[in-house]
């Protein structure tokens, strides 16, 4: 199941970034963080941090990744993903009105 969840959330954050790299290189960029655990079916998208270009953006998110791996071990259960999108693209969707 937790693999199958992974699965998911990765395929999704990879056709976010395929839609990105279209993306203005002047607009500001977005570090985005997605926590899921299974066990209790939470999921969590939130935007962690603004950068001016997309290689600063892409410099904290591998950062940000090796400590997660350093740190998966204190919550083998929840997993975390990260993703850098063009500051006009939100992968909670749209806003209700």
């Amino acid at each position: 199941m937790l693999h199958q969840v992974c699965r998911i959330v990765l395929g999704a954050f990879l056709a976010l970034i395929v839609f990105a790299g279209s993306a203005a290189g002047e607009c500001a960029w977005i570090l985005w963080s997605a926590a899921f655990k299974p066990s209790i079916l939470f999921k969590d998208i939130l935007p962690s941090r603004g950068y001016k270009t997309r290689d600063e953006c892409e410099h904290d998110l591998e950062r940000r990744e090796a400590r997660e791996q350093a740190c998966s071990r204190e919550e083998p259960d929840t997993k975390y993903f990260f993703v850098c999108l063009p500051d006009t693209l939100d992968p909670r969707g749209p806003k209700a009105k």
